[in-house]
């Protein structure tokens, strides 16, 4: 088995995603479903809420829109997913009759990776990684993880409101009186960047 040459936390994050992903996709095969590691990310998250459009799919994966594309045309070539008009231009993505009949064996072909993947591991152990990798994940998509420590506080100072709803983060400048709809954590940044200091 071909190991890091540096003990690096992102050298060992990047050897242990795609060594996950490589031992997913074998565990698709294994059960007999034509689907890859991508593909499977989508259907897990279509079984956790259908009807799903394709944007809402790439931000709960994480993947961009060309990506989840590909993934989707896939899919549905293999009678997985359905595209439905809902208005206009707009589609939703919702699961076949073979996707639900197939959700088990997708189920044991996870279950078959992660289980290889945490052999040798406690409970614990397997609790603490994960809450290690959401921790780095919050820090770095946090918009106050952009700023320097003033503009960080005057955030915390100025910004007194924060209601998340949906896809949009709404923000209440006190000193303004306008609320402020960001539809992403950049564009939070780039606004604070551009106000005044007291």
């Amino acid at each position: 088995m071909r190991k890091p040459e540096y003990d690096l936390l992102g050298v060992w994050l990047d050897f242990a995603f795609n060594s996950l992903v490589a031992e997913l996709n074998r565990s698709l095969h294994n059960v007999g479903l034509p689907l890859n590691h991508a593909q499977f990310a989508i259907l897990q998250n279509l079984f956790l809420k259908d009807g799903q459009s394709q944007s809402d799919i790439a931000r709960c994966v994480n993947k961009d829109r060309a990506a989840i594309s590909r993934s989707l045309n896939a899919l549905e070539e293999h009678g997985f997913i359905v595209r439905k008009a809902v208005s206009g231009s707009k589609n939703a993505i919702y699961l076949t009759q073979q996707a639900i009949q197939n959700r088990d064996r997708i189920t044991e072909a996870i279950n078959m990776a992660i289980g290889r993947g945490r052999r040798g591991m406690t409970e614990e152990e397997y609790e603490t990684g994960i809450g290690f990798l959401k921790k780095i994940y919050a820090n770095l998509h946090s918009p106050a993880a952009c700023l320097s420590d003033a503009d960080e506080q005057y955030a915390k100072d100025n910004i007194i409101t924060c209601v998340i709803t949906g896809a949009k983060m709404i923000y209440y400048d006190p000193i303004t009186e306008n609320t402020f709809v960001f539809r992403r954590g950049s564009d939070i940044i780039q606004w604070l960047w551009r106000r005044p200091f007291n």
